[in-house]
């Protein structure tokens, strides 16, 4: 990109100019503890830039989290792209984790090992070969 956008860009609050990230999430690794992270913008507006760890939790999983005072993310489809949104408390209640159409990440930390309760992603792995029957169907 130019750096003009780019500086335009930075300044209007749609990426973040350290991690060079926008609104949509992106598979990455953490510049610290190199272990495989999403990152993007958490809001349209007034967002920042957050990285979150890649396993969906549980709904046990999320409460241990906010527990350990860790914020929580929805990661879902939107319009073709991929986006990480912060839950607050009303989206918590109405979208608990596990039970949803959506993926419910935790903000990443290096020093932290421990895993959390996690539950499969609601987003079905591309396809990338299928096998061709021998036998046409028809």
């Amino acid at each position: 990109m130019e750096q003009w956008l780019v500086d335009r860009l930075i300044s209007s609050g749609l990426l973040d100019g350290d991690l060079m990230v926008g609104r949509r999430a992106r598979a990455s690794t953490c510049q610290r503890c190199h272990r495989a992270v999403f990152v993007g913008i958490d809001r349209e507006w007034g967002g920042m830039a957050v990285e979150c760890d890649p396993e969906p939790l549980s709904g046990l999983g999320e409460a241990l989290a906010l527990l350990a005072h860790r914020r929580t993310f929805e990661l879902w489809a939107n319009i073709g792209q991929m986006t990480l949104d912060f839950r607050d408390r009303w989206r918590i209640a109405g979208r608990p984790a596990g039970r949803c159409k959506v993926d419910v990440l935790v903000q990443h930390d290096c020093d932290l090992v421990g895993r959390l309760p996690t539950t499969g992603s609601v987003y079905p792995p591309p396809v990338r070969a299928a096998d061709l029957p021998d036998e046409p169907p028809y």
